[in-house]
């Protein structure tokens, strides 16, 4: 395929939902390839994220809506043992969505809505944080390391998970700069109280912004 119509393609795909892109992979192997590249997946994401600003939250019927200034659309919830459970959404960055689930110790996992995707998080050598404590949790992207990451904030130390890596760490001696649906999420161990963009404990963040990607949970890329 010459550059100029692959060209052509990534203008026309990059203003495509994830939902008609996923279709077009089926199409055939030039198109494959185009759509499951890291360079259009990424491409994919910054067109989007130029464009009109949504949100994903909650409704009563505990399944979760992504809307914007002119739709709203429900995707519907990942599939676990116990429907009725609660749900806390802890975090949204780049189309992967970070919940908690209430059963089992606190269930925990990253999800992309637009694919369906989703990769349940091991728990930490520490254990399930217990709810009676005051928590903190961020989700998002970390540029020094090129990967996406959780924090869970105890007392006493703060357990990273690593998603591409799929591994669990301490951080008590370095701060981490992540960047999330909302801003930026700073921890300092210095400075502990100075944590932004922080879900608290069980009392997550009702909304957070959304913007649809084909990344993937699993690898963090587009499988």
């Amino acid at each position: 395929m010459s550059s100029i119509i692959q060209d052509v393609y990534y203008e026309v795909f990059i203003r495509l939902p994830v939902e008609s892109l996923l279709l077009c992979r089926s199409v055939c192997k030039s198109w494959v390839s185009i759509i499951s590249s890291p360079a259009f997946v990424k491409y994919h994401l910054d067109f989007n994220s130029k464009n009109t600003p949504r949100l994903i939250y909650q409704n009563p019927e505990r399944n979760f809506c992504i809307s914007s200034s002119k739709s709203e659309k429900d995707v519907g919830c990942p599939s676990f043992k116990d429907p009725s459970c609660d749900i806390d959404l802890l975090g949204s960055c780049n189309g992967l969505v970070c919940l908690r689930f209430g059963y089992n110790g606190g269930l925990l996992c990253v999800w992309n809505p637009a694919t369906r995707q989703c990769s349940k998080i091991p728990r930490s050598p520490n254990g399930v944080p217990k709810p009676e404590i005051n928590n903190t949790y961020a989700f998002g992207y970390d540029y020094k390391i090129g990967d996406y990451r959780l924090l869970i904030a105890r007392e006493s130390s703060v357990d990273v998970y690593t998603l591409g890596l799929g591994s669990w760490e301490n951080n008590d001696d370095g701060d981490i700069l992540l960047q999330d649906g909302s801003g930026v999420v700073l921890y300092d161990p210095e400075h502990p109280s100075a944590i932004k963009q922080i879900s608290h404990g069980s009392n997550a963040v009702d909304k957070h912004n959304y913007v649809e990607s084909l990344i993937s949970p699993n690898s963090c890329t587009f499988k």
